[in-house]
């Protein structure tokens, strides 16, 4: 458990600082949100996807990623709410 928080928090700081203009990708918002929930941060990673879902205008195909995405760490009641 260790080595894993060890590794999700490598990857945290790798999607933190990766340039601007990078950290607009859609797939880069996502996996730095998934990590948040898996370190025990779910309200900065809930915050994450809702400030990414806001910026798309709430774009189906935005919606549906992170929906998809909160199911992979287990919000599954969220992601279902997010889809109706």
């Amino acid at each position: 458990p260790e080595a894993r928080k060890r590794g999700l928090e490598q990857a945290e700081r790798t999607f933190k600082d990766i340039p601007e203009h990078a950290t607009l990708r859609t797939s880069h918002r996502i996996r730095l949100a998934q990590a948040s929930y898996w370190l025990g941060k779910p309200a900065e990673g809930r915050k994450q996807f809702d400030d990414l879902i806001r910026e798309s205008l709430n774009a189906w195909m935005t919606v549906g990623q992170v929906a998809s995405a909160l199911r992979e760490v287990g919000a599954v009641s969220e992601a279902r709410e997010m889809l109706e």
